[in-house]
């Protein structure tokens, strides 16, 4: 079998695509998954390839575009997080009861307390959900919601790529779609670039 001579750029090199994010191991990541990128728009245009092989790179330049925005967006979230850029506030509200005291038991599954109920703010840490962080972005108005809305289909569309929810054939993604996620991850890194900048 004869090797495809392709230049596939090195990770330093995708690297400095992402130069405004402080995180080595952020930046390195992001430029991994933009190299992989990157090889498979290579083996779509480079090779003939049944239409189910087609259907799987778009699947995966999708799912890998997509977690190319999350990484920034969770990056960027902790970033003005970080420096009080925006509130803490801006995470999911929680509801505690503390000092919980029986009052009166009405039957085996009902029993009326009194109780001291406290108000606050889920914290963000390392395992806030894609979903959440898109949610206190919006709340914290650090970008236009359009995108964000946008940024939200895309993580949809990502989470119904699962094979053991489907209830079709996994064969439907186009270039088209493909086309419309590289628009929306190029619009999305260029104002998170300039958001950074400041």
């Amino acid at each position: 079998m004869e090797k495809n001579n392709s230049v596939i750029l090195k990770v330093q090199d995708l690297e400095k695509r992402y130069l405004f994010v402080e995180n080595e191991i952020l930046r390195k990541n992001l430029a991994i998954n933009l190299q992989y990128i990157v090889y498979l728009i290579k083996q779509e245009e480079d090779n003939e390839l049944p239409g189910t092989i087609t259907y799987s790179i778009y699947k995966n330049l999708i799912l890998y575009t997509t977690s190319i925005i999350e990484g920034l967006l969770v990056y960027t979230f902790q970033t003005l997080l970080d420096k009080g850029e925006i509130s803490p506030k801006s995470m999911k509200s929680t509801t505690d009861f503390k000092e919980i005291k029986e009052i009166h038991k009405i039957d085996s599954s009902t029993t009326i307390v009194w109780c001291k109920r406290i108000k606050g703010n889920e914290k963000f840490t390392r395992r806030t959900s894609f979903h959440d962080v898109i949610k206190a972005s919006k709340k914290a108005k650090i970008l236009d919601k359009d995108l964000l809305d946008k940024i939200d289909d895309l993580r949809e569309k990502r989470n119904k790529i699962h094979l053991a929810g489907l209830s079709i054939v996994d064969d439907y993604y186009t270039k088209k779609e493909v086309d419309a996620v590289f628009n929306l991850a190029f619009r999305f890194t260029s104002v998170i670039e300039i958001l950074l900048k400041k």
